[in-house]
C-alpha cells in the first residue's frame, strides 16, 4: 500500500491542473482511499485508480496506488472532463434517471458497450500518455520533479 504526504498531493493537483490550463475552480480533484472508489465503482469500472464524475465535475483518485500511475490516471480522467466540456461526450439517461447510453461525437453507444472499444476511452488513454510525458518534460529538473520521483521510489520499496 502506498501513502503520500497530503501537502505533496495538493501540490501535484495544482501543478497538474495548471499544466492543463484548467482553473482549479472548474473541477474538483480528491485523493481518496481505495474503499471509496470501490463503493462508487460501476459495473464498467475495470480498475480502481480513479474516476471522473460529470454531474459534480469531480475526479476521484486512489491515493493508495503508485504515484506515477495516479498521475497517469489523472490525465486520463481529465481527458473525460475536456470531452464533456467540449460537448463531444454526453451521458444519456432514461426517464428514471438511469444511465443507458453515451453519445460520443454524435454516435450513440449502449451503456454496456465494451470498455476497451469505447472511442472516448481510447482517446483518454492516448491523451493521458501524451500529457504525462509532456508534464514530466515540462517539470524539467525542478524541485517538484525530484519530489515526484522520490515519492515514486518510496512507493517501490
Amino acid at each position: 500500500m502506498f501513502s503520500y504526504d497530503e501537502s505533496f498531493l495538493e501540490e501535484l493537483r495544482i501543478k497538474a491542473l495548471e499544466f492543463l490550463n484548467v482553473d482549479v475552480k472548474n473541477v474538483m480533484v480528491k485523493f481518496v482511499e481505495s474503499e471509496v472508489l470501490n463503493k462508487h465503482k460501476t459495473s464498467i469500472s475495470l480498475l480502481t485508480f480513479g474516476q471522473y464524475t460529470r454531474y459534480n465535475n469531480t475526479v476521484l483518485l486512489n491515493k493508495n496506488v503508485e504515484i506515477l500511475s495516479m498521475l497517469s490516471c489523472f490525465f486520463h480522467e481529465m481527458t473525460h472532463f475536456r470531452q464533456y466540456e467540449e460537448g463531444r461526450l454526453e451521458n444519456i439517461f432514461d426517464d428514471e434517471g438511469i444511465l443507458t447510453h453515451f453519445l460520443y461525437e454524435g454516435i450513440h453507444y449502449d451503456y454496456d458497450y465494451p470498455y476497451a472499444f469505447r472511442p472516448w476511452e481510447i482517446e483518454a488513454d492516448q491523451e493521458a500518455g501524451k500529457s504525462f510525458k509532456e508534464f514530466v518534460k515540462a517539470a524539467g529538473n525542478t524541485d517538484f520533479l525530484v519530489k515526484l520521483l522520490d515519492e515514486h521510489k518510496k512507493g517501490m520499496i
